[in-house]
């Protein structure tokens, strides 16, 4: 019983008790007639007996309703409480399942706990990853789709939408997603962004790439190793940008870019061969082989001297 339902029901009984010492030298007065109706009439304390009685009953009534919510959202509580261990204790076999090897297994346990919470978050994005792996692409884009539209600022379904279109070779689609993804947040959306890079490599899209490492390298980590790959892709890049000027027959642009390269990082092979090359196509062999001379005394790899070699070979000298 609270403190106030016990105080309430002791200031009850002294109202009682006052009552009764005011009765005695009033009992004149109490049994005054009290006229109900016109054929009707009653003494004067009936009436305000009735009248407590009536306040107490309702006090009472009202109490035991409120009891009985109580009682009510407690056994809610509680059923909750076991359905909801029942499904912690689903979602974690299906992890250890899938820590198995044994995914079948794993999207039964899944789609148990989805029957019993079709809008269980986490269960939705695990039984899509699941059906992926089980090469089921298209229930598994459903699932995700699902999940985002349940937390549609949530960044971990629209991970797991672009790797189903991946698994699905729709790189157009996967794009779409990585950009809302980028929509969303955009200045936490690394990962989005080095997937977006990736496509743009693989489509030899390098000015796109270029644009995106700088993008990267504004959000990432400052820590040693992470510039350190960082700055081995933006060398790779600039390597890439200036072949492709090359190929373009824009050679100056190409030189200018290869001779940055060479300066701002010595120990690159590639732009040291690639230069040299260039400055032989444009009839500079002499420049070709200091290059190569140079690229040789700053690394020591014997491709330098394959590359004399074959040079000076071919000039039959």
């Amino acid at each position: 019983m609270q403190i106030r339902t016990f105080l309430t029901i002791l200031g009850a009984l002294a109202l009682v008790a006052f009552l009764a010492i005011l009765a005695r030298p009033n009992q004149a007065l109490l049994d005054q007639p009290f006229q109900i109706s016109p054929t009707r009439v009653v003494p004067l304390w009936t009436i305000l007996v009735g009248t407590y009685l009536t306040g107490v009953l309702t006090f009472l009534v009202v109490f035991l309703l409120r009891g009985s919510a109580d009682l009510a959202e407690r056994w809610r509580m509680l059923q909750g409480r076991r359905a909801g261990r029942a499904v912690d204790d689903l979602y974690n076999r299906g992890m250890e399942a899938i820590l198995e090897g044994r995914d079948e297994k794993a999207l039964e346990y899944f789609q148990s706990i989805l029957s019993r919470e079709p809008e269980h978050h986490q269960a939705l994005l695990r039984a899509g990853a699941v059906l992926r792996s089980l090469k089921r692409h298209a229930e598994a884009v459903d699932l995700h789709k699902r999940a985002h539209r349940l937390h549609d600022t949530d960044l971990e379904p629209l991970y797991e939408l672009v790797k189903d279109y991946e698994a699905m070779e729709q790189v157009a689609k996967s794009k779409v997603v990585l950009h809302r993804i980028i929509q969303l947040r955009p200045r936490r959306a690394l990962s989005a962004y080095r997937k977006l890079r990736k496509y743009a490599i693989a489509e030899s899209e390098w000015a796109r790439a270029w644009e995106l490492q700088g993008l990267i390298e504004d959000q990432m980590e400052k820590t040693p190793y992470k510039r350190e790959a960082e700055h081995r892709f933006s060398i790779g890049l600039r390597y890439e940008m200036a072949c492709a000027a090359a190929r373009e027959h824009k050679e100056k642009d190409a030189l200018n870019a290869l001779r940055k390269l060479t300066r701002s990082d010595v120990a690159f092979i590639p732009a040291h061969l690639k230069l040299g090359e260039t400055l032989k196509l444009q009839g500079h062999a002499d420049q070709a082989v200091q290059v190569w001379e140079s690229g040789f005394e700053h690394t020591g790899s014997p491709v330098f001297l394959t590359m004399i070699e074959e040079h000076y070979l071919a000039d039959e000298d």
